[in-house]
């Protein structure tokens, strides 16, 4: 098995940062323009919140969800098994072979599925909410999946052909889009929860356009579907995997709906809207790591690379939650109302969840790497269960808090056992002490921070800043070495400029 990175000497320390250095500079590109759109998203937050009551916002949490549901079963996997491929094609005809079959396959199959949507509205309607009033808003939405299906495909070929400034430009015109047409549709019309759909869909109808026009004029031929069969093989094993993505997202709203209220959904999902703050960085590592990894898989040092990233995962994202948990209630206050005030108790489990997501997606790289992906499915599918039985459980007796907490609890689980199973497959010489350590500290500092919501007072305010500022400084002292040589390398980079 391959050195450890902390016996290394200090040249192929060296040696790996350089490798890194790739990743880190694509990474720094995906989070400005994450947190750019991120910011937009929640500077809507105070719009929603004054034309929308917690009731309403439940409405729309509960429509939104279904969508969610049937979104990730559109792309029947092609999403990711076109990304496993794309590095493998030997010429560049056969990459472009590859996109154009991608998209040929999941638009027809999307399209299908949403045309029956739109026939099916009504009844969906009337069995989630006991009314046929909000037909239209389910009605736009189905469309509306179709247009997000094609539009996947089109931002993540931006992501293979390592082009995070386009990629970024895109997702800063959609949630700009967004912005300016809930505006007018909620705060002008007064439109409600349709109007908040209806900007939803007009902004990505313009999205999907100009996406296009930037993907298809790189990689426009007739495709010739002989790549139709391996993109399916891959795939469609993981079908399983999105639902049960959906069920450990955003099933936890059907269940608050059925076993507690309305307000208890609207209260959750604009904290979980707060959460997706830490999501600027998880969504960041999502978008940058896969490409990295698998271009860099036949490289010397790649199992190295591979075992050292979870720390430096753990360590900055895990921390930057940690702050975003202790500002939650300044947070609150400035982005919603004083309706939505107890949503802060939910806010750091599901900052865990989100920080633990986005570790799940670096664990699996071996399984990528070696194809095994039908291991992805179980561990989801495990885990998913575990979300459920937890939601029974937990929901009659803490409401919208026992739903943070089986959220938390469940993606865990899936990340402990994707890496497991990995290791197994793919053996990584991990640095099982420090990997460990950090785990342990985020874990109860986390523990720590979930304690001190249930009391108020500047004094409980203050032990959230020591708490994050405790925590920040051990976890900085587990990679020292690393960030001095990264000082090293920018200040080397700036002077020569």
């Amino acid at each position: 098995m391959a050195q450890t990175f902390e016996r290394s000497p200090s040249y192929k320390c060296h040696q790996l940062m350089s490798t890194m250095w790739d990743f880190i500079k694509q990474y720094a590109t995906y989070s400005l323009g994450i947190a750019i759109n991120r910011l937009a998203s929640l500077l809507l937050l105070p719009l929603y919140t004054r034309f929308l009551t917690p009731k309403d916002y439940g409405v729309l949490d509960i429509l939104l969800t279904t969508v969610a549901l049937f979104q990730p079963l559109l792309m029947l996997g092609i999403d990711t098994s076109v990304q496993i491929l794309f590095f493998k094609s030997e010429t560049k005809k056969q990459q472009h072979d590859l996109v154009m079959t991608s998209i040929v396959l999941v638009a027809s199959f999307a399209g299908i599925c949403a045309l029956s949507g739109l026939l099916l509205a009504p009844a969906l309607v009337n069995g989630l909410l006991g009314n046929q009033e909000y037909t239209p808003a389910l009605r736009l939405l189905c469309f509306d999946m179709w247009l997000t299906s094609v539009f996947t495909l089109f931002r993540d070929n931006l992501r293979l052909r390592q082009q995070p400034l386009f990629y970024n430009l895109v997702a800063v015109c959609q949630v700009v889009l967004v912005a300016g047409f809930s505006i007018v549709l909620v705060a002008v019309q007064k439109l409600g929860v349709l109007g908040v759909v209806s900007g939803l869909v007009l902004a990505d109808l313009v999205i999907t356009l100009l996406s296009a026009g930037l993907v298809l004029k790189q990689h426009l031929q007739i495709p010739t579907f002989t790549q139709a069969l391996p993109l399916l093989r891959l795939g469609l094993p993981l079908l399983p995997v999105s639902g049960m993505y959906w069920v450990l997202n955003s099933s936890d709203r059907f269940f608050l709906a059925k076993l507690s209220t309305l307000q208890e959904v609207g209260l959750y999902g604009i904290a979980n809207r707060l959460a997706a703050g830490v999501a600027i960085f998880t969504f960041a590592v999502q978008l940058s790591w896969r490409p990295f990894a698998l271009r860099v898989q036949t490289e010397p040092n790649a199992r190295t690379i591979y075992a050292i990233m979870p720390v430096y995962y753990f360590v900055g994202v895990g921390w930057i939650g940690l702050l975003i948990a202790a500002a939650s209630p300044l947070l609150l206050q400035i982005f919603a109302t004083k309706a939505y005030v107890q949503a802060t108790a939910l806010l750091t489990p599901l900052i865990l969840a989100q920080a633990v997501y986005g570790a799940y997606y670096i664990f699996s790289t071996g399984l990528e790497i070696v194809q095994r992906t039908h291991h992805i499915t179980w561990t989801i599918v495990l885990a998913a269960l575990l979300n459920i039985a937890l939601n029974i459980l937990l929901i009659p007796k803490l409401g919208a808090f026992g739903a943070s907490i089986a959220t938390a609890i469940s993606y865990s689980l899936a990340t402990l056992c994707v890496a497991l199973v990995s290791q197994r497959l793919y053996p990584l010489p991990y640095n099982l002490k420090r990997l460990g350590s950090v785990s342990v500290c985020l874990l109860l500092a986390y523990g720590v921070m979930t304690a001190l919501f249930w009391y108020e007072g500047i004094y409980i305010a203050v032990l959230r800043g020591v708490c994050v500022a405790v925590s920040g400084v051990v976890l900085l002292s587990f990679v020292k070495p690393e960030l001095k040589i990264l000082w090293q390398r920018s200040y080397t980079r700036l002077k020569q400029k």
